[in-house]
């Protein structure tokens, strides 16, 4: 009874379906244990993403939270994220992974799951590896969004966007996409359909500033 402890999470990355939405309702099943004194403090700093990143990831997250983009990123990296919209398919990605290679420091491509196997195979001669236990260690990791959450990497590379996001219709599917997103420190790359039509699609273009 006399001890304390601190909660911390952020809604924006809660891509599961059932998960909370927002304090009060953490509160709520932390009262249900034993009824508590507590007080909210918003963490609105992020010292992590560039400005760059977090303009490109809040534009996604107002679309189904737009109370959970305000953070403040105090670090610029001078560029934006690159976005290509083509008919795209795995060999694509390739050029971006050199690219990343040349720059040096941790890279990581993330895709929707079905995607992973041909992704390892293509990018073999990087040390690639589709195995989150590697995921670390591996030169070039191989990541769905979940198995990406947590972790952070110098480049990221995301193929397409809408097989991350799932159904548009669905807030979860949004937030697993602003997780992958925000995984970048330095450069960021999002290879998208030209086909796709619909309201992602036409965020994602804006977001071509190069």
């Amino acid at each position: 009874p006399s001890m304390s402890m601190t909660v911390v999470g952020d809604f924006a990355q809660a891509s599961h379906p059932g998960t909370c939405k927002n304090w009060d309702e953490v509160l709520g099943i932390l009262n249900d244990v034993s009824a508590c004194k507590n007080e909210t403090v918003l963490l609105s700093v992020n010292y992590r993403t560039p400005a760059e990143v977090m303009d490109f990831a809040h534009d996604i997250m107002r679309e189904v939270s737009p109370e959970l983009a305000q953070t403040q990123a105090v670090r610029e990296v001078g560029y934006y994220p690159v976005v290509e919209t083509s008919h795209i398919n795995t060999p694509e990605v390739k050029k971006y992974v050199e690219v990343a290679v040349e720059k040096g420091g941790t890279i990581a491509v993330i895709a929707a799951e079905d995607k992973l196997q041909e992704l390892e195979e293509l990018l073999a001669p990087f040390d690639a590896s589709a195995d989150t236990s590697k995921s670390i260690d591996t030169k070039v990791a191989i990541l769905q969004s979940v198995d990406a959450k947590g972790l952070e990497f110098d480049h990221v590379i995301v193929y397409d966007p809408h097989a991350i996001v799932g159904d548009v219709k669905r807030p979860a599917g949004w937030k697993s996409l602003f997780v992958t997103l925000t995984r970048a420190t330095q450069s960021l790359a999002v290879l998208m359909d030209e086909t796709r039509q619909d309201r992602l699609a036409t965020i994602i273009r804006s977001q071509n500033k190069n």
